[in-house]
């Protein structure tokens, strides 16, 4: 290409200042007075024919710098015009290189995408825990010139979908643990996931631990009050009720849930690992009892206090059929 060559030769103007200046001095200095009362109106005409002067001073100046600046114009149009001729050029560059980088970005996102995919098969994640993003990932640096994924990205997905089974693990875990903690806590029946389920996924066993604690006593609580509400209705059941044989004494054991929830924080703040819960199995077993009662007790009555009997002894997963039969004379032995 051609060098750009320019000359140029500077403008010079001149004129007969000093000498007009001169004069304007002199013709100024009858314009020199002190202003006062009987003066000030001349002293305003006065100012108004300086200004006229001025003015015409001031456009005379801009006359002639607008005669100079017209080849300075047409120079600076001519420039532009070539700046702009690089622009255009340079924007047509730029816009097909960014279409070319949308679409290598394309092909990075779907290589990543498919490693993600692969490297969750391999550390075996459930569909659940697939929830890794990487849009952090999409820029031009992973991809190879071959088109390929770099060893750096591969690494990358690799230890963000390790990280991600770990978490897994510690929440089946969770899960797994769960029925064996609520049973070493005193309960019964174990909680449910859908109880657990607001903090199951806290990143903090210490703080899984403070949760599920807290929730266990509650739940201890709830279950106490409701075993008292039990023995108050028993209660108000029986009270003109009086019977006359006590049943064969039958020795139980009662849990006591108030006692075991000051114990539950201390027993699996630490937990790491529990024993799995001994094989059970159900019996069908079947009592008579004979005693005496009074004539005037109803048969509702007795129901109730056999049951809560039966409900005290807490070896029950379900509340016994009490059926009563009455002794005819010829049955009595």
């Amino acid at each position: 290409m051609k060098a750009l060559t320019l000359s140029s030769t500077l403008p010079t103007v001149s004129g007969n200042f000093e000498e007009v200046k001169a004069e304007l001095q002199k013709h100024l200095n009858q314009f020199n007075l002190i202003v006062d009362e009987e003066s000030v109106k001349i002293a305003k005409s006065m100012a108004t024919q300086i200004n006229k002067l001025s003015k015409e001073i001031d456009n005379l100046r801009k006359k002639e710098i607008e005669k100079l600046s017209v080849p300075l114009k047409e120079f600076e149009a001519k420039m532009k015009e070539l700046k702009n001729l690089c622009q255009d050029s340079r924007q047509n560059l730029l816009s097909q290189v960014k279409v070319y980088d949308e679409k290598r970005l394309t092909q990075v996102r779907k290589l990543l995408l498919a490693e993600l995919q692969n490297a969750y098969i391999h550390y075996g994640v459930k569909k659940e825990f697939q929830t890794l993003k990487i849009d952090d990932m999409i820029m031009l640096t992973n991809l190879t010139k071959g088109g390929a994924l770099t060893k750096k990205a591969k690494d990358a997905i690799n230890e963000k979908v390790s990280t991600v089974k770990k978490f897994q693990e510690k929440i089946n875990t969770r899960l797994l643990t769960l029925g064996e903690i609520c049973f070493r806590g005193g309960l019964d029946t174990p909680l449910t996931r859908e109880n657990i389920n607001h903090f199951l996924f806290v990143e903090s066993d210490d703080e899984y631990l403070d949760k599920l604690v807290s929730l266990i006593n509650n739940e201890l609580q709830r279950l106490l009050e409701s075993e008292k509400r039990r023995e108050r209705m028993a209660e108000n059941a029986a009270a003109s009720a009086v019977v006359t044989q006590n049943p064969p004494e039958v020795k139980t054991q009662i849990s006591k849930p108030q006692q075991q929830k000051s114990s539950v924080m201390n027993r699996f703040k630490n937990a790491k690992e529990f024993s799995p819960k001994p094989r059970m199995k159900k019996l069908v077993i079947t009592a008579t009892f004979e005693m005496e009662v009074k004539e005037d007790m109803d048969e509702e009555t007795l129901k109730m206090i056999m049951l809560k009997k039966f409900d005290e002894s807490q070896q029950f997963k379900m509340v016994p059929d009490v059926q009563i039969k009455k002794i005819t004379s010829q049955e009595v032995r």
